[in-house]
């Protein structure tokens, strides 16, 4: 069977066994298949079709949908983890989303940052509008804004501005704004490098 302990206007459908819903305010457990699941307070969260074990723990209208199971989201709101996503989680934040085939992938806090299309093992940490997509394994970016990494395994954008990472695999840009690796392998691209020695 399934439960709802504390709360209130909890809802908890039928295909739930071994699931349930502790405390909060109108959150929902739906669809098929949603067996040992459970929401943890928040409100307006929801557990859609076909996510077993996944768990959403407090934050607002966050939703785990459509055979992500083994998924979670912590707190935040509006962030969503949609379409075959197994093992990610998301961690804060708002309007984050991963989803469509990128398993064991994770957003950690920002906003409007997204994950997709088959993008396995992928991080986004902080930040804002940033995207990891189409192919993109083991790649992450860290901070900053509208960075993209795009057909790119095991890349990397750490920080800056309006950076694109294209079809480059094992490549790196680091800080900086505009600036693009397109067909550019094994390449580390960093706008005005300055090192000091520092003396004695």
């Amino acid at each position: 069977g399934s439960s709802i302990i504390g709360g209130m206007c909890n809802t908890v459908a039928c295909c739930a066994d071994g699931s349930g819903i502790f405390a909060g305010c109108c959150n929902q457990i739906c669809g098929q298949d949603q067996y040992y699941s459970a929401i943890v307070a928040g409100s307006f969260n929801k557990l859609i079709c076909n996510n077993q074990n996944a768990t959403i723990i407090g934050g607002c209208r966050n939703q785990i949908c459509n055979y992500s199971c083994d998924s979670s989201i912590i707190g935040g709101s509006c962030n969503c983890i949609i379409n075959d996503n197994e093992g990610s989680i998301i961690l804060g934040g708002y309007d984050n989303c991963i989803c469509n085939d990128s398993c064991l992938s994770s957003i950690i806090g920002g906003y409007n940052n997204g994950i997709n299309y088959n993008s396995c093992q992928s991080t986004i940490v902080g930040g804002c509008n940033n995207e990891i997509c189409c192919c993109s394994r083991n790649s992450t970016i860290i901070g900053g804004a509208s960075n993209c990494v795009c057909d790119s395994n095991n890349s990397n954008i750490v920080g800056g501005y309006d950076n694109c990472i294209l079809g480059s695999q094992r490549s790196v840009i680091i800080g900086g704004s505009g600036m693009n690796l397109d067909n550019e392998d094994d390449t580390v691209l960093v706008n005005r490098l300055k090192i000091d020695t520092l003396q004695n």
